[in-house]
């Protein structure tokens, strides 16, 4: 019942004055990625470096704005690799001022060796100055999941609480 409740929350709509997007993160330059290529600029929501040989894709999959606290605007980036073999995801946390990104931290990172994780597997939501984010609880485990729930404390952002439940099979 209790993981219902969260799902709620999770599909619950942005409202209109949360939804600030002021950072282009379609063409922006990523320190921090999955994969770890480096840093790596991205053009149209799409970038590709090589890395010893090996062409890494990298791609932008969302991008959810919020605020944690009034008038401290927030954004998570999800974005996905696909190097030769397998795929890794992640969401990544920036604080947005004056219409530039700080990165803040990283929330998760799925990687998958042979397979293909789609990157629908995080799930994103801000919702009254909290932060959900609902992913897989591993990468070889995606029967089951974590919400972790991030607000901002003494003026940092922390996950104050973590649930851990079944995904419904269809």
């Amino acid at each position: 019942m209790f993981a219902l409740a969260f799902a709620a929350v999770l599909a619950s709509p942005v409202p209109a004055s949360a939804a600030q997007n002021t950072v282009d993160f379609g063409n922006f330059n990523y320190a921090v990625t999955p994969c770890n290529p480096g840093r790596i600029q991205m053009h149209a929501g799409e970038g590709e470096q090589d890395v010893n040989g090996t062409a890494l894709s990298l791609y932008l999959e969302q991008v959810v704005y919020g605020e944690l606290a009034p008038g401290q605007t927030f954004a998570v980036v999800r974005l996905s690799c696909s190097p030769p073999v397998g795929s890794e995801s992640a969401a990544y946390l920036y604080a947005i001022e004056g219409g530039k990104a700080t990165y803040v931290r990283t929330l998760v990172n799925l990687f998958v060796g042979e397979g293909h994780m789609m990157s629908g597997w995080i799930h994103l939501r801000f919702k009254s100055d909290l932060l959900y984010v609902d992913h897989c609880a591993s990468d070889e485990d995606c029967d089951n999941g974590v919400v972790t729930t991030y607000a901002l404390r003494h003026g940092k952002v922390a996950a104050i609480y973590v649930l851990h439940h079944k995904y419904r099979q269809k």
